[in-house]
């Protein structure tokens, strides 16, 4: 009897727990959600999941075009992050016995609403100036895995994208019925804009593939930086920064920012501008350039893996030879990989692993790192 007492109580202890860490970490896609407080200021990410749908890069609600020229009355959008005022919203209890709360633009100071206020899909969902209608009062229902579902107090119905499933970057949102795959995370502002998340890139392409990929990561504000001319303000950014990650040129001692000009080595991206800077706020700088690490002839060679650690970042990782690499393939594994919990060395190694299947070796698997131990560092936030 007293073992299966024992038995007892040590599941119900090992249960408890599973819940906390659950109530803690979320599940996959929403872990980086926030527990609604009335007045704060948060982005609004969409999630879109279910049996026939899969987690993308988040889409971000975003006013659109305005109405008639209205300074309030604009259409709503999904966009990817950018961060920007335009993709802020406060949301507030309307106090009123409802249990629901209006959604209002920090851009414009209109509310989110469904006009005309019928229950009819494919109504258009924009922002309005408040007026207590029950079109512009929204339920706010908790998930168990850390998001949430909005639910118009007028209509009964949610919002969704006009195009097939996902929909694309700047596709318009309309009222739509309640699916499961319609779910909405919490990123409070003042927390995001504290994990600043910064990259340079030489295109706009592939500099947009690894801001999607760095904002599914932890939800926080991505900066990114193409054709930069001034690179002071490029070091002087990683100050802030939780993670780094350069997508650029590199050569052992300084960075090339400028992709018009890939031969012009920018002297105050090199290491006497980075032991200026305290850089003790970075978890992890990732130098994803040719040989910024350690030198292979010379292994007491100075370099920027070692000199970014010195000024306090607690690990750097860099690679001691070229790489040639298609950022695409590399840079989602890498990211998904430390989305999930995986140690900064599964993430790439699994990156290089998925690269190489398409393009074989290409140098990848050269990298070295100061700090922190990436066979068991994660980025936990």
């Amino acid at each position: 009897m007293k073992t299966y007492c024992k038995k007892a109580i040590s599941l119900l202890i090992a249960f408890s727990l599973l819940i906390s860490i659950t109530a803690v970490f979320g599940t996959n896609s929403v872990s980086a959600a926030q527990t609604l407080v009335s007045g704060k200021e948060y982005y609004i990410r969409i999630v879109y999941e279910g049996s026939s749908h899969k987690p993308i890069s988040p889409f971000y609600l975003e006013p659109g075009s305005s109405i008639g020229g209205s300074p309030t009355r604009y259409t709503m959008t999904q966009r990817l992050f950018k961060g920007a005022g335009s993709q802020k919203w406060y949301i507030y209890a309307n106090n009123d016995g409802t249990g629901t709360y209006r959604i209002v633009s920090s851009f414009n100071g209109a509310c989110l609403s469904v006009l005309p206020d019928t229950v009819d899909d494919g109504n258009p969902i924009e922002t309005y100036p408040w007026n207590s209608w029950g079109c512009q009062r929204w339920y706010i229902n908790a998930q168990s895995d850390g998001s949430y579902r909005f639910v118009n107090y007028k209509t009964g119905k949610t919002f969704s994208n006009t195009g097939s499933y996902d929909g694309v970057d700047g596709s318009n949102l309309v009222q739509w019925k309640n699916n499961l795959y319609h779910k909405f995370v919490l990123e409070e502002v003042a927390k995001g804009d504290s994990r600043l998340y910064f990259l340079c890139g030489f295109t706009d392409g592939n500099t947009t593939v690894t801001r999607n990929a760095c904002a599914a990561l932890g939800g926080s504000s991505t900066t990114a930086y193409t054709s930069v001319t001034n690179s002071t303000t490029v070091i002087n950014s990683m100050k802030s920064n939780f993670l780094t990650f350069f997508d650029s040129h590199g050569e052992y001692t300084h960075l090339t920012l400028n992709p018009s000009s890939p031969t012009i080595w920018h002297t105050n991206t090199g290491l006497q501008m980075l032991n200026k800077y305290d850089l003790t706020k970075n978890e992890l700088i990732v130098y994803f350039a040719c040989r910024c690490g350690q030198q292979p002839a010379d292994p007491n060679q100075i370099n920027m893996v070692d000199s970014a650690w010195r000024s306090g970042a607690k690990t750097v990782v860099g690679w001691s030879t070229g790489i040639k690499i298609a950022d695409q393939i590399w840079v989602e594994p890498f990211f998904t990989n430390l989305s999930q919990k995986k140690t900064v060395k599964e993430a790439l190694n699994a990156a290089r692993v998925a690269h190489e299947a398409i393009y074989n070796d290409t140098g990848l698997g050269n990298y070295c790192w100061a700090g922190g131990d990436i066979n068991y560092q994660k980025l936990l936030w």
